[in-house]
């Protein structure tokens, strides 16, 4: 029902649509954080 209207208001710059995301998404295995020396706990944590 607005979707003309927020076309129109995206072509002629009155918002920016920046579609960020809250959270970060890795491209590559590479990308992960890796934690060495963690020693494995005894303790069961569900």
């Amino acid at each position: 029902m607005y979707g003309g209207q927020a076309v129109a208001e995206i072509l002629y710059g009155k918002v920016n649509p920046s579609a960020k995301l809250t959270i970060t998404i890795p491209r590559s295995v590479g990308q992960l954080q890796m934690i060495y020396n963690h020693k494995p706990s005894t303790i069961f944590h569900p």
